[in-house]
């Protein structure tokens, strides 16, 4: 089961009317929202995880949001506050813009909408890709390529414009590391 596959079994109603009333949209924008972001956060993590740091950087990340899919209620309620700003730049490095702006296009959120749904989104993504890594032996970085040309693929099956965008973030994580 995918990340996305996992997402759409843990995000029902009551989480997606959680999320709407956090960032100001309907239930339906949120959810079609949703839909563009995960793969967007897959794809902007794994391109991150292909710089030098990066995989490790992830690699911690994912680890202290390991569990929390236990009590999602209470993570989609604190989701936002804090620190998870700085977590946004931490898993999405330089395609942390790049991310933003193509959730934002392809969505019809505001910025500050977009930003507030990313936050939000960001520890739910981690948490489902330390589910998944429990049964992977894969090193982060090729575990995330693989999550977001699946993700991509699902995404341009709904929404052919993202693939763009997901393509020049792609790419990037296949290019080799920058020294």
């Amino acid at each position: 089961m995918s990340v996305m596959d996992l997402t759409n079994q843990h995000l029902g109603d009551a989480e997606i009317d959680q999320i709407s009333q956090q960032i100001g949209a309907d239930s339906s924008q949120t959810r079609s929202a949703i839909q563009t972001a995960m793969p967007m956060l897959l794809a902007g993590m794994a391109g991150n995880a292909s710089q030098p740091d990066g995989a490790t950087t992830i690699q911690q990340a994912i680890g202290t949001h390991a569990g929390v899919l236990d009590n999602l209620g209470s993570l989609l309620g604190a989701a936002g506050i804090g620190d998870a700003g700085g977590l946004l730049g931490r898993i999405l490095g330089q395609h942390t813009t790049d991310v933003h702006e193509g959730v934002q296009q392809n969505t019809g959120l505001n910025s500050d909408q977009t930003r507030r749904l990313l936050m939000i989104l960001a520890p739910v993504v981690l948490a489902m890709l330390a589910k998944r890594r429990q049964s992977s032996s894969q090193p982060v970085d090729t575990h995330l390529r693989e999550e977001a040309q699946t993700a991509r693929t699902s995404a341009e099956t709904q929404s052919p414009q993202i693939g763009g965008i997901l393509g020049k973030i792609l790419n990037a994580a296949q290019a080799p590391p920058r020294q």
